[in-house]
């Protein structure tokens, strides 16, 4: 953990197994760099704990006051020791650019196995370093909370998973930072690095891959289709070719 890391882990009202987490870490990057990280369409490619991003939905967008809503569903991973497991959740994100504020909360579903899953990710300017370099202070206020009860052994480790997540997560925004700051970023391209970008301009390759994903799955529904109905048509009954004869012409 890094020496800036703090994560403080309580119990909260529903007991053991309701868990309350604050925990920041100090960045050497821009607080707009770093914000953009945290809100970023693709950054499971950041993230070791986010296996793949399933759906991504722009709900609502306030350019005047640098806001926007999104829907996002991921598949993340978890693993402590031997024990290891997947977890899929579907989130109602607010992002305010104007703030650097983002605040999660968890939408009903039938894969939700969790009854709570709701926070909010603050990114403030911190004073320089001893290099003179840009600062930021990132910050997650956050509560967790199993839909389902888990017998002792597994209950008591739901504090030792979520502390152990948040050491990761740190450790992959301070690898990205280091990349930021070689001109290496993952997110996007060298060229933007300096630049304030629109709104949405983030989740603009994200909708042409998934509208061409789409158009790809409906075309091989059609061809599906039509094989299917290739398949199930009667075979046409075969012509069978007769011999006809001509007679001459009657020269009288």
């Amino acid at each position: 953990m890094g020496n800036d890391d703090k994560i403080v882990v309580k119990h909260g009202p529903g007991g053991r197994q309701h868990l309350q987490i604050s925990a920041s870490t100090v960045l050497p990057l821009a607080a707009q760099l770093a914000f953009r990280i945290i809100i970023h369409p693709e950054n499971e490619k950041v993230f070791r704990h986010l296996d793949h991003c399933v759906e991504h939905k722009v709900l609502e967008t306030d350019e005047c006051n640098g806001r926007v809503v999104v829907e996002s569903e991921h598949v993340a991973t978890w693993r402590l020791f031997a024990l290891s497991g997947r977890l899929r959740t579907r989130l109602r994100v607010e992002q305010d650019h104007a703030g650097l504020v983002s605040r999660f909360q968890l939408l009903p579903g039938r894969f939700n196995l969790l009854r709570s899953f709701n926070g909010t990710w603050t990114v403030e300017e911190q004073p320089p370093g001893a290099d003179g370099g840009e600062r930021c202070r990132l910050t997650l206020e956050q509560e967790l909370q199993p839909a389902i009860f888990l017998p002792p052994p597994l209950g008591s480790i739901l504090k030792q998973v979520a502390c152990r997540q948040l050491r990761s997560v740190f450790q992959d925004l301070r690898a990205e930072a280091a990349r930021i700051n070689k001109g290496c970023p993952t997110l996007w391209s060298p060229a933007q690095q300096g630049e304030a970008l629109p709104l949405l301009e983030p989740w603009k390759g994200l909708e042409q891959q998934q509208q061409a994903q789409q158009q790809q799955q409906q075309q091989e529904a059609q061809q599906q289709t039509q094989q299917q109905q290739g398949l199930d048509r009667p075979p046409t009954p075969a012509v069978e070719e007769a011999e006809v004869h001509v007679p001459p012409p009657d020269d009288s």
